[in-house]
């Protein structure tokens, strides 16, 4: 007798539940139980690239910690064979194209690779995705400045890179040191907010 009164209970259940999926199969979107498949698919989206910005922020990081020059045929006319960079060749050089650019400021960048993968990972990806990639070219660019103008001239290129050097000079021919750190922190500080 209870198997009888159970089987009717569950043929509505699924029923109910076969009403509920061919509306929502009409309408685009298929749910269950009060989960959407779409937002698992953008979850899964988000930690592909949350995956993705970690693995380039330990690349880049690893690259420019180990960063040798004696690895490139730029510095020396006999490069080291093999490789001393623990990233290889291809290490070796991006880290000498940032260091280039922006000297030292150039470790701001794996650490924002390493800050966007926790947000992917943790579902809070920002919103306006260009202004913030403009502002965090803006605050690179500024906190190269800094570098370049806060040591001696002849240390210019090596602390603040091409971009700190070139910045540097013209702000501080027109603007002295410390109207120069102002410019530049300003800068730095609006492309934070």
């Amino acid at each position: 007798r209870s198997a009888s009164l159970s089987a009717p209970s569950e043929s509505r259940g699924e029923a109910g539940i076969q009403i509920v999926d061919s509306r929502l199969k009409h309408s685009g979107m298929t749910i269950l139980k009060g989960f959407s498949f779409l937002d698992m698919r953008k979850e899964r989206i988000n930690e592909i690239w949350g995956v993705l910005f970690l693995l380039l922020g330990l690349f880049t990081l690893t690259s420019l910690l180990f960063f040798s020059p004696d690895d490139l045929s730029f510095y020396t006319s006999h490069p080291v064979t093999p490789v001393q960079n623990v990233t290889g060749i291809m290490g070796a050089y991006l880290a000498f194209g940032l260091l280039w650019t922006f000297g030292a400021s150039a470790l701001l960048i794996p650490v924002l690779f390493l800050l966007w993968s926790a947000c992917f990972f943790l579902q809070r990806v920002p919103e306006r995705k260009f202004f913030k990639f403009v502002g965090l070219g803006v605050a690179l660019f500024s906190t190269s400045t800094l570098l370049a103008i806060s040591v001696k001239p002849e240390l210019r290129i090596d602390q603040g890179g091409v971009m700190g050097y070139l910045a540097s000079s013209h702000l501080l021919r027109y603007f002295g040191r410390v109207g120069s750190t102002i410019l530049a922190g300003s800068c730095l500080l609006l492309a934070i907010l």
